[in-house]
């Protein structure tokens, strides 16, 4: 199947594996807790908030990974407030305001639609 082998992709380098996993720095474990899912070899990953914490630079290589599991067959439900992140890496965008979803579709349609822009902006009455 060609999902499989994703687990040690990304939990990172043979060195990093071996470390203690407490000690490990905030963006290997976040590898690290990809890497767990992926064992069971997954049809769905959800993600949440995985960019949380993480400096740019960090986010681009969760960003590399995210579209690697998701070029091998791996559908992707990706929660995250960190959007010009996951920009980076969806194909379609689902936005939510109080539980119910307000726009769905291509990323650069979601983000200019107006119940979008009045949930997460506010609107601009002047």
């Amino acid at each position: 199947m060609a999902r499989r082998g994703l687990g040690s992709a990304a939990a990172g380098s043979t060195t990093a594996r071996s470390r203690c996993w407490s000690c490990a720095a905030w963006p290997s474990r976040k590898r690290l807790e990809v890497a767990r899912s992926l064992a069971t070899d997954p049809r769905i990953l959800l993600l949440d908030e995985i960019g949380g914490g993480l400096t740019d630079a960090e986010t681009d290589g969760l960003v590399v990974l995210i579209r690697a599991i998701r070029d091998r067959g791996v559908a992707i439900v990706w929660i995250e407030h960190i959007v010009h992140v996951l920009l980076q890496a969806v194909e379609r965008l689902i936005c939510m305001d109080a539980g119910r979803v307000i726009a769905d579709g291509l990323p650069d349609q979601v983000l200019r639609d107006a119940a979008v822009i009045d949930a997460y902006l506010g609107r601009n009455d002047s």
